[in-house]
């Protein structure tokens, strides 16, 4: 990896959102949804920007050496906030040093906790199991998530 830069998500093609999240392998780490085609992914994506226009959010799409790898967000859940991370298979590892930016974002935007919902599927990481101050299981649209409680203000990521 050479570079890793964060740019708007409606300056993504949208046949390679339609192909990052119509992917069965992205698709089982996520809540079940249908498969997008140009004017869902259209909804979609201006939703998602409407999400980014929020005070204490921000929505990017993530390139690795200038290709589409996947998308991040800070965005509403409930009554508090949550780090959404999607990335293509190829991409898998660059994980950590995406949610370090995120953090970092979140901490700028003024947040003192955010939560990470990661789908029973995925597995359990020592990582966040570190920085994590609660860890509780938990059910969203009847899937089965591990929620990660982080507080921002003393962490040492």
């Amino acid at each position: 990896m050479n570079s890793l830069t964060y740019v708007n998500l409606d300056q993504i093609p949208t046949r390679e959102l339609i192909a990052l999240l119509n992917s069965q392998r992205v698709r089982k780490h996520l809540v079940s949804h249908d498969l997008f085609d140009e004017t869902s992914i259209s909804a979609w994506v201006a939703d998602k920007c409407r999400e980014d226009s929020k005070i204490k959010c921000i929505v990017r799409a993530i390139k690795v050496d200038h290709e589409f790898a996947g998308w991040c967000a800070i965005q509403p859940l409930d009554d508090q906030y949550e780090i959404a991370l999607v990335l293509g298979e190829h991409y898998w590892g660059i994980g950590i040093t995406v949610f370090k930016d995120m953090v970092a974002w979140g901490i700028e935007l003024g947040h003192e906790t955010l939560i990470f919902n990661l789908m029973s599927s995925r597995p359990k990481y020592k990582f966040l199991n570190e920085i994590a101050t609660n860890i509780s299981e938990c059910e969203i649209m009847n899937h089965a998530f591990t929620q990660y409680e982080i507080k921002l203000r003393n962490i040492k990521i």
